[in-house]
C-alpha cells in the first residue's frame, strides 16, 4: 500500500475515533472537561480535540491527493476510497453536531442529499461515457 492510500485509510480510522471522542459520556463517568475562554468565546478541551481531529483528517486528504498526483501513485482504490472517506468525516460530523442540536438537523440533511444527487450524476455520466467509447 502506497503513502497516499495509507493517509487515506488514517483518514477512514479517524471517522470511528471522531465518534467515539464526541460521544463518550464525560459527565457520567466523572470526567470534568476544562473550559477556556478565549476573546468571548468558550472552547472545552473536548471542542479543540475534536477539531484537531477533523483538520488533521482535512491535511491528510490534502496530502495523499498532492503525493498521490506528484509521484504517480494515483490507483484505483484510491480514487474508488478517498471520496467516500472525505464524505464519511464530513458527513458524520455535521451529523454529530445535529444530534447535540449545535446545528439544524436541515444542514446535513441537504449535505448528504446534495452528495448522494451528484454521485448519482456523476455515476450515470460515467456510464453514458462508457457505453460510448465501447460504440466507437
Amino acid at each position: 500500500m502506497n503513502l497516499p492510500n495509507r493517509l487515506t485509510t488514517i483518514r477512514l480510522v479517524s471517522v470511528p475515533l471522531f465518534i467515539i471522542v464526541y460521544l463518550i459520556p464525560y459527565q457520567s463517568l466523572g470526567i470534568e472537561i476544562p473550559v477556556f475562554q478565549i476573546l468571548s468565546t468558550s472552547l472545552s478541551l473536548l471542542d479543540i480535540v475534536l477539531f484537531l481531529i477533523f483538520a488533521l483528517s482535512a491535511l491528510t486528504d490534502y496530502l495523499d491527493g498532492y503525493i498521490a498526483r506528484k509521484h504517480h501513485l494515483v490507483t484505483t482504490f484510491g480514487k474508488f476510497i478517498d471520496p467516500i472517506a472525505d464524505k464519511l468525516i464530513v458527513n458524520t460530523a455535521l451529523l454529530l453536531l445535529a444530534s447535540s442540536q449545535d446545528i439544524h438537523i436541515i444542514i446535513p440533511i441537504i449535505m448528504i442529499s446534495r452528495d448522494t444527487i451528484v454521485d448519482a450524476i456523476r455515476l450515470v455520466a460515467s456510464q453514458k461515457i462508457l457505453f460510448w467509447l465501447l460504440v466507437i
